[in-house]
């Protein structure tokens, strides 16, 4: 599923690329800050090793926090893909 998702947020910056950057981009930029944001999130559904787990009795947020700590890199590719985006980004304004 995040390999279509990714494929869709590169099509979307490609063809932001491609148009000159006008008012679409802002929606554009929205889609696929939401999209890679809940992608990042999407990786940390494993479990925690119950030595590096949550104590009992605790919130969502708070699992989904030790699933973060436990093995932060795991969504690599959205960071890969929002490093690259910002990476453009920088370069486009100060080329302009």
């Amino acid at each position: 599923m995040w390999k279509s998702n990714s494929l869709l947020s590169a099509a979307i910056a490609a063809l932001l690329l491609w148009r000159g950057v006008d008012p679409v981009s802002f929606l554009g930029a929205l889609w696929i800050g939401a999209t890679l944001i809940q992608l990042y999130f999407h990786q940390f559904h494993r479990p925690v090793p119950p030595e590096r787990a949550a104590p009992p009795q605790t919130s969502p947020l708070k699992e989904m926090s030790y699933a973060i700590q436990d093995a932060p890199w795991r969504p690599w590719p959205q960071l890969l893909m929002l490093t690259v985006l910002v990476a453009f980004s920088l370069v486009v304004m100060l080329w302009k």
